[in-house]
């Protein structure tokens, strides 16, 4: 590096920049607050260029300035910071702010709530308006890159744009604790953590640790900065990897605002991350030399923590730790930490990670997530875990076998996750005529999805029998008991997802009966909610539902009082809530309460006259959704926006009048859009003498008979033509909004409960004409926020269009046509040509929100 003096005389003797910006250059420089290579960058320099005026090699410098004016002009014609951050849209409106989570030396993390969506998210902000460009732009890259890393171990980036002036971007917020507070609890020997953090789960940990990193090596990216605060660990298995604020785009695959511009790259000689887990190329400053081989040094460095409790260098400041790091050989964790339990065979994965040369390492990520996962799936390798207090050899044998086996589970559910997706990909692109050579890929993937459920089936009773065993040997085994315990959670959590009661009171007995402290809400069957309601002088009834007679009924009821409120403990179960206020729509929505867990609602009731006649406020938030039957496709969590349903489908009324509407101005297309018996050509309604048209009431219709025999474009032609004549956005509902209106929060098999009786809609056993019911006909057909008809009466189409080579939509519900012993569950669902006409296919409306 040269003096100041000399760089100033390089600069006014061979750089050509215009006046103004050459005097601010030559300010800073003499001011110093700003390093070189940033005052260059800013000033428009290549890296080349800076390395070029700062290096001592005079050839070095003829050659990266003999075209240094060119470069300047190119790259100044690229926008500044200042527009880079004007153009992001502000997001203030949307997201209410409940106070700061953490901050770091750049940034503050903010706890909100998505008042669109009606869920909790965390919002990273710079922490001073003042930033300096270079931040801002690491800013939005770690933003831009993160977005684009699409995994389930890092976390997803929902949104970027401003916040009350700051730049900021919107993360999903997870409720845990990193990795750092995991190891400091373990090193100071707290009993709670020891018990949740045996040696195996941390090593699962870091596998799914490993696959995050993999996956970004695989996108071109390098993250710079692994270290455990950067890890967090939910309180429901999550692993997300935080923080890519200092990370490098090396490929094509993932692109930022940094990483498509010159000015703004890291100069080198620049030591970027954290000195105890830095590998020496990253120590040393060789900008080039860092790679994807990089990371695997950082990842070794945490797996090195995660086995000694401490970093691989440790030292009284950053400049010492870098020198040992540059200097000084790692000390395997085997003679670092010699009363760990350590296998040898941990301790060459892990020193290979740590080897001073980066081509002695594991190529890449995968490599060495391979290389972790051979180990835990071999139980024959596997040694005493930390916090295991049995002694008898047999014991820490069937402990070992089960803990295995739990490995092979978690590894086969990751297995199912992924051909589950590629059969719902493989059956959503199929056509109902498809010849079977095309199905082949959809059958496969059921057949392999069959096999893999059938492995975890035996590998979990494996699991079982090996740690109950230990722990009917050994009662003080606490990392038997607790894995036994969080085995049967799990369980116990996905048969209440798919409403399997008789399953979850099992697996509930099973905890009971080796509950090692941690599940005392989930065995008493509690749960709890808490609520918050705009505006704060609600009024709000909680009552809960049981299904008596087949139907929810109200079973007691309870007033709440202002919020927020938290209501602890509660039966888990379904309830309801009812909300009040002056000058309010009344609000209604369902909500469950899981044993075990706190149920958080954020809801805003809307002001008298904004929720259009004939239509009801569905309210932001979560939702299940999906077949509680499909052995391959299990249910989900969905969450969808605030948005008006109608209460009935379109009626025949409603439609006869956008025809005559039609029939003046366009006569040739009304004839079109008249309702079609099902060949699509015969016309359901004629005209009269006036030459309108008009309803065959002979025949049995009426006015409030629902619209059928019409196609999803001719519910669209309605819907814009009901829009211009309104003023409001009028659309068909997506697949998920019908989904929710019908189903409730709770997902709740039919509109009235999860039992069936064709007595309650119009089906074909209840109704045996050639036309539906008037809509309403049925009472009992009413979903939990009012919506009617959806068991029976009339199919409808959704907006949500099917994938494949023909134009199909999706087509929820059930009709006066449709249903055997069994019913048909509301969450059966049909593809139709986008063409097709039927005697009880129609549709009904949702109205956008707008306030």
């Amino acid at each position: 590096m040269i003096e100041s003096e000399e760089l100033l005389r390089r600069l006014r003797t061979r750089v050509r920049l215009p006046p103004a910006t050459m005097a601010a250059v030559e300010s800073a420089l003499v001011n110093g607050r700003r390093a070189p290579e940033e005052v260059l960058q800013k000033a428009g320099l290549t890296l080349e260029q800076i390395n070029g005026l700062l290096s001592a090699d005079r050839m070095a410098e003829e050659k990266a300035l003999q075209d240094v004016s060119t470069s300047i002009t190119t790259i100044r014609d690229e926008p500044s910071v200042d527009d880079l951050v004007a153009r992001l849209v502000d997001i203030t409106p949307r997201f209410e702010l409940q106070g700061e989570i953490a901050r770091g030396a750049m940034g503050r993390i903010l706890a909100a709530w998505d008042l669109h969506l009606g869920r909790p998210v965390a919002i990273k902000v710079l922490k001073k308006a003042s930033a300096r460009d270079l931040e801002q732009i690491r800013f939005l890259e770690e933003a831009q890159v993160t977005g684009q890393l699409q995994h389930p171990n890092i976390m997803p980036v929902y949104e970027l744009g401003r916040l009350r002036d700051q730049v900021a971007f919107v993360m999903r917020r997870i409720e845990g604790r990193s990795l750092k507070t995991v190891v400091s609890g373990l090193r100071r020997g707290k009993p709670e953590i020891r018990r949740q953090f045996s040696q195996l789960r941390l090593l699962n940990v870091f596998h799914q640790l490993c696959l995050a990193v993999a996956y970004a090596h695989s996108r071109g990216v390098v993250h710079r900065d692994l270290k455990p605060s950067n890890v967090m660990v939910g309180d429901f298995g999550e692993v997300v990897l935080l923080d890519w604020g200092l990370c490098k785009v090396i490929g094509n695959e993932t692109r930022s605002t940094r990483s498509t511009s010159e000015r703004w790259k890291t100069v080198h000689g620049q030591i970027i991350g954290t000195p105890a887990y830095m590998a020496p190329e990253q120590a040393g400053g060789l900008v080039s030399e860092i790679n994807a081989q990089t990371d695997v040094y950082g990842l070794g460095a945490i797996l090195y923590h995660l086995l000694t409790l401490r970093p691989p260098f440790v030292g009284k400041n950053n400049r010492e730790i870098v020198a040992r790091v540059l200097q000084e050989d790692v000390v395997p964790p085997m003679d670092r930490a010699p009363n760990r339990s350590i296998a040898t065979q941990l301790n060459n994965i892990c020193m290979r990670c740590l080897s001073r040369n980066a081509n002695d390492r594991y190529a890449n990520a995968t490599a060495l997530a391979e290389a972790i996962r051979n180990y835990l799936d071999s139980p024959e390798t596997m040694t005493g875990h930390p916090g295991t207090q049995a002694s008898d050899s047999n014991v820490d044998i069937l402990a070992q076998t089960g803990m295995a086996a739990i490995a092979r589970h978690q590894t086969l559910l990751e297995d199912a996750a992924l051909v589950a997706d590629e059969l719902q990909t493989a059956r959503a692109t199929l056509e109902p005529t498809d010849p079977a050579d095309f199905k082949i890929a959809a059958w496969n993937a059921e057949r392999r999805l069959g096999e893999i459920h059938t492995e975890i089936a035996d590998v979990f009773a494996q699991a079982v029998n090996a740690l109950m065993t230990t722990v009917i040997k050994d009662p003080d085994f606490t990392d038997a008991r607790g894995t036994l315990c969080d085995l049967y959670l799990s369980r116990h959590e996905r048969s209440r997802l798919a409403g399997n009661q008789e399953q979850a009171a099992y697996y509930r007995r099973m905890l009971m009966e080796h509950d090692d402290g941690r599940f005392g809400a989930v065995v008493a069957n509690e749960g709890s909610l808490y609520v918050d309601v705009e505006p704060k002088n609600a009024d709000i009834e909680l009552v809960r539902l049981k299904e008596e007679n087949r139907r929810f009924t109200a079973y007691d009821s309870t007033q709440l009082g202002a919020p927020p409120v938290r209501k602890d403990p509660l039966v888990a179960g379904v309830y309801e809530l009812r909300m009040s206020a002056p000058g309010y729509e009344q609000l209604l929505t369902t909500v469950v309460i899981d044993p075990g867990k706190c149920s958080r609602l954020r809801l805003r009731m809307l002001p008298q006259g904004l929720v259009p006649a004939g239509f009801i406020h569905i309210p932001a938030g979560t939702f299940r959704a999906g077949s509680r039957y499909d052995p391959y496709l299990p249910p989900s969590e969905q969450a969808l926006p605030d948005y008006f349903m109608a209460r009935y489908p379109v009626t025949a009324e409603n439609y006869l009048q956008f025809l005559n509407d039609l029939s003046d101005d366009v006569p040739e297309e009304a004839a079109m859009r008249v309702p079609r018996t099902a060949d699509g050509l015969t016309a359901l309604w004629g005209r009269d003498e006036t030459g309108q048209y008009s309803l065959p009431t002979e025949l049995g219709w009426t006015t409030q008979t629902p619209i059928v025999g019409i196609s999803v474009d001719d519910a669209a032609a309605y819907c814009g033509w009901l829009s211009h004549r309104t003023g409001q956005t009028y659309r068909v509902p997506s697949e998920l909004e019908w989904e929710k209106a019908s189903r409730g929060s709770e997902g709740r098999v039919f509109s009235w409960g999860d039992g069936w009786d064709s007595g309650f809609a119009a089906c074909a056993e209840s109704w045996p004409y050639q036309l539906p019911p008037d809509v309403g006909a049925f009472e009992t057909d009413a979903s939990p926020y009012g919506i009617s008809d959806c068991v029976g009466g009339v199919r409808e189409w959704t907006g949500t269009a099917a994938l494949g080579r023909s134009r199909r939509f999706v087509v929820r519900g059930g009709s006066f046509k449709t249903g055997d012993a069994t019913g048909q569950p509301l969450w059966t669902r049909e593809l139709s040509l986008a063409d097709t006409t039927a005697m009880d296919l129609g549709f009904r409306l949702v109205c956008e929100l707008q306030l």
